[in-house]
């Protein structure tokens, strides 16, 4: 049976419940909003920071010999020596601790007697040096013992199985020559122009911080005319 009111009380509860239900989607909108952009700033957004670092290259040139060129620190200079058995050529550092080192190049020179303090592996490789090895320990380190005579400077020694000869009187010196398979101080490389020479290279390194790359640097700069 129909009551007077009835419809208005009934219409109130739907209004109340669509009320409700509408302000429950406001608050769930509000919510996924916030966690889709939080609103949380921690201080200021710091700015890119571009740190340029350089590094000094060192300044090299290329010096000419007859029959060879070579790649050296710039301000070294051609030296004359005196020393026995007398170098081809000898570039000499002229600044800083490089006043203390220098390359001797021996060309077409039989230096059966030179003895040297370490040592480095090298190879022909077309008209340049491959290096094969590092710079070895001073070679006292490892001759097997071998006994030195009365008056002896030097004993046979080998690295990675190629002979040289140890310098033992003189065994603080830091001499540093090339050992290949060629032959006894020396390497054979052929150049287009001037043909096939005998090379032994020396680096002599007295500053109190040797420098090995300087040698190992011109050794793969190394090219046969």
């Amino acid at each position: 049976m129909y009551r007077v009111g009835e419809r208005k009380h009934s219409r109130r509860r739907m209004y109340a419940w669509l009320g409700g239900l509408l302000a429950l989607l406001v608050i769930g909108a509000v919510i996924g909003i916030r966690m889709l952009h939080a609103d949380t700033i921690i201080g200021n957004t710091p700015k890119e920071v571009i740190r340029k670092i350089t590094y000094d290259t060192p300044k090299v040139s290329v010096f000419e010999g007859t029959t060879f060129k070579v790649t050296l620190p710039s301000d070294w200079k051609v030296m004359p020596v005196n020393d026995i058995p007398t170098p081809t050529y000898t570039w000499h550092g002229t600044s800083k601790d490089d006043t203390a080192r220098w390359i001797d190049v021996y060309v077409d020179v039989s230096l059966s007697e030179f003895a040297v303090n370490r040592v480095i592996s090298v190879q022909s490789n077309d008209t340049g040096l491959s290096v094969t090895s590092d710079v070895s320990d001073n070679c006292t380190s490892f001759t097997g013992g071998a006994s030195v005579g009365p008056g002896q400077t030097h004993v046979q020694a080998k690295w990675q199985g190629v002979p040289f000869l140890c310098e033992t009187g003189n065994y603080t010196r830091d001499v540093v020559g090339i050992v290949s398979g060629d032959g006894l101080n020396d390497v054979t490389i052929t150049g287009p122009i001037k043909g096939q020479h005998r090379y032994m290279v020396v680096y002599t390194d007295n500053s109190a911080s040797p420098n090995y790359k300087i040698f190992t640097d011109a050794l793969k700069s190394f090219v046969a005319k």
